[in-house]
C-alpha cells in the first residue's frame, strides 16, 4: 500500500466553469490532505475545456493529479452515451487511490472534512466507509437551508 495515495478523487465534468473548477480544488487542497490525496479529473467529452487549465495549476499542490477524457466506446465497442454515470467509471479506472471518494464538480468540500475521514478509517482500521456530509446554500442569498450528515 506505500506509494499510493490515501484518497483518489473523482470529479466528473462536462462545460465545468472554470472559476467552479478553482473553487472545488481549493476546497480540496484546504482539507490537510493534500499530499496524500489524488485528484481523477474525468471529463465528458466537454465542448469547453478551459477548466483544465485551472486543473493544471494544481498539479503541484496533491499527491497526482490525471487528467482523463470518457471515450466514445467501452473496450467492448460499445458506444458510451453522455452521463455522469459513465464519467464516474471512467474516472475509478484510472485511480491508484487506496480509498474512492465522488464530488461533482460544482461542489465543494467542508474544511477539514477529508482529515477527518481520513483520521476516522485508520484510527478505527475501516475496511468499508461511507459518509454523506452536506449543507444545501440558498444560491440567492448564499445562505445555508439545510445541513445532512450521515
Amino acid at each position: 500500500m506505500k506509494n499510493r495515495p490515501f484518497f483518489s478523487i473523482i470529479i466528473p465534468c462536462y462545460n465545468t466553469r472554470p472559476e467552479r473548477m478553482r473553487e472545488l480544488l481549493e476546497s480540496i487542497y484546504k482539507g490537510e490532505c493534500a499530499y496524500t490525496t489524488e485528484v481523477v479529473v474525468s471529463d465528458d467529452r466537454s465542448t469547453d475545456k478551459t477548466f483544465i487549465d485551472i486543473v493544471n495549476e494544481y498539479k503541484d499542490k496533491f499527491y497526482n493529479v490525471i487528467i482523463t477524457e470518457v471515450p466514445d466506446k467501452n473496450k467492448d465497442g460499445i458506444e458510451l452515451i453522455h452521463c455522469p454515470g459513465n464519467t464516474r467509471q471512467n474516472g475509478v479506472e484510472k485511480a491508484n487511490g487506496q480509498w474512492i471518494s465522488f464530488i461533482d464538480h460544482d461542489d465543494l468540500y467542508v474544511e477539514g472534512a477529508l482529515k477527518k475521514v481520513k483520521e476516522a478509517i485508520e484510527e478505527e482500521n475501516e475496511q468499508y466507509f461511507v459518509c454523506s456530509n452536506f449543507y444545501q446554500i440558498d444560491p440567492y442569498n448564499n445562505e445555508k437551508k439545510e445541513e445532512m450528515i450521515h
